[in-house]
């Protein structure tokens, strides 16, 4: 069983304007795992990763109805109430980005370069 403590939150990154864009797996993630056995990550923990390496917005790519696969529905919630800004632009897994998407990105993106330029995370 992989958990938050067990394994913690790795968050790989590459600086882009001033600021650092991070990737990760998603937060507080139950079941399965593609490298075989079992997840049981916690929420909180994970949330405390994220803003111990001063995330300041999160671009969530996972469709609603994986988040509750995940056991991760409240995320958004979580990360408000961490001082995150939590932006969901959700991806159909293994599929690429369609119409709804783009309009998406096109209303969000505005708002990551101005972080970033400004030195986000």
């Amino acid at each position: 069983m992989r958990t938050s403590d067990s394994h913690p939150l790795m968050i790989d990154s590459f600086d882009l304007a001033c600021g650092k864009v991070g990737m990760t797996l998603c937060p507080g993630r139950k079941g399965p795992s593609s490298l075989g056995g079992e997840w049981s990550r916690d929420l909180a923990a994970d949330v405390l990763r994220l803003k111990l390496w001063k995330t300041d917005i999160i671009v969530s790519l996972t469709e609603t109805a994986e988040m509750e696969r995940l056991g991760v529905k409240g995320m958004g919630e979580a990360l408000r109430e961490a001082g995150i800004l939590w932006l969901h632009a959700p991806i159909p897994d293994t599929q690429a980005p369609g119409d709804g998407w783009h309009q998406a990105w096109r209303r969000i993106a505005p708002v990551l370069h101005q972080r970033l330029e400004a030195g986000g995370r």
